[in-house]
């Protein structure tokens, strides 16, 4: 798949370091420079392997499903960095079958900069 035509990667990258695409098979195909920062190797893992759903907590791990959460507030917990919530939208793209997280980090204060090296 290209996702070239789906998104401006430098620009999406740009505003919302913290983004990623998913397939139609939840597997993440790109990411921003936060969540690479992050998780080095996110790139071709499960959604599942480094989120759990905070909210909407009745999505699942299925396409179907979170297409019917479609531009509503995400919270995904990281499941690699406890404690760290990552607040934002998932946004189908139906067309192209992908899954775009547009969000940052929910930081409460500077201590979790520096612990999550965000700095």
């Amino acid at each position: 798949m290209d996702e070239s035509n789906i998104v401006d990667n430098e620009l999406l990258d740009h505003l919302f370091p913290f983004y990623f695409l998913a397939d139609e098979s939840l597997k993440i195909t790109k990411a921003g420079k936060g969540h690479l920062k992050l998780f080095p190797d996110i790139i071709g893992q499960s959604i599942s392997t480094y989120f759990s759903f905070k909210r909407p907590s009745s999505a699942s791990y299925h396409f179907s499903s979170i297409i019917e959460y479609n531009n509503q507030i995400f919270i995904l917990d990281s499941t690699v960095l406890k404690g760290l919530l990552f607040r934002g939208q998932m946004i189908a793209i139906e067309k192209k079958q992908v899954l775009l997280f547009v969000g940052s980090p929910w930081i409460v204060n500077v201590d979790d900069l520096k612990k999550y090296n965000l700095l």
